[in-house]
C-alpha cells in the first residue's frame, strides 16, 4: 500500500517538478543589476509610490526612485509628488540646453535659467564671450542665432548701430 502511495505521489509530483525547473532561469549580469535597481515594469502604473518606470536603452525597464527638484525628466511620473516635469517647454526651467525642446536653448533669465527660443534672422542678438570689460554680466541672456545665421552688426552707420547686432545669413 505504501509503495502504491509513493508511486502515485511520484507520478503526480514529476510534472510539478518539471514545471518548477522550467521557471528556473539563469540571469545575465545585466538582469541581476536590474533586479538590484528595482522591480521590472512595463509602465509607471507597475511601480509603487515615489517610483516610476525607467527605460534605459541597453537594459530592461525597472522601477526607479522619483527625481527631486531641478533634476532631468521627460514626464510628470518621473518627478516626486508635488513636482511637475516642464519637459523643456519655452519658459520652463532648465540646467542645460539638452533639457529644452527643439528650437530652444537654456539661457539665463534673472538668477535662474529657462528655455528660450533660438534666434531667427533679423532678431537682435548678443555675441557671447565677446563682451567689453566694462559690461555687466547678462541677466537676460539670449540664445545664439539659428543654423545658417551669424550675429553681426547690421551694416554701415552710426556708432550706436556698431553696438547693435542682429542675426544675419552667413
Amino acid at each position: 500500500m505504501v509503495a502504491v502511495v509513493l508511486l502515485g505521489l511520484g507520478w503526480l509530483c514529476a510534472p510539478l517538478g518539471a514545471l518548477v525547473l522550467d521557471f528556473n532561469n539563469i540571469k545575465s549580469s545585466a538582469d541581476a543589476q536590474g533586479a538590484r535597481k528595482g522591480s521590472q515594469c512595463l509602465s509607471d502604473k507597475d511601480c509603487s509610490t515615489r517610483k516610476f518606470c525607467l527605460r534605459p536603452q541597453d537594459e530592461k525597464p525597472f522601477c526607479a526612485t522619483c527625481r527631486g527638484l531641478r533634476r532631468r525628466c521627460q514626464r510628470d511620473a518621473m518627478c516626486c509628488p508635488g513636482s511637475l516635469c516642464v519637459n523643456g517647454q519655452e519658459g520652463g526651467s532648465c540646467l542645460r540646453t539638452s533639457d529644452c525642446g527643439p528650437g530652444l536653448c537654456c539661457a539665463r533669465h534673472f538668477w535662474t535659467k529657462i528655455c528660450k527660443p533660438v534666434l531667427l534672422e533679423g532678431q537682435v542678438c548678443s555675441r557671447r564671450g565677446h563682451k567689453e570689460p566694462a559690461q555687466a554680466p547678462e541677466i537676460f541672456q539670449r540664445c545664439d542665432c539659428g543654423p545658417g545665421l551669424s550675429c553681426r552688426s547690421p551694416g554701415a552707420g552710426t556708432r550706436q548701430s556698431a553696438r547693435l547686432r542682429v542675426c544675419q545669413k552667413i
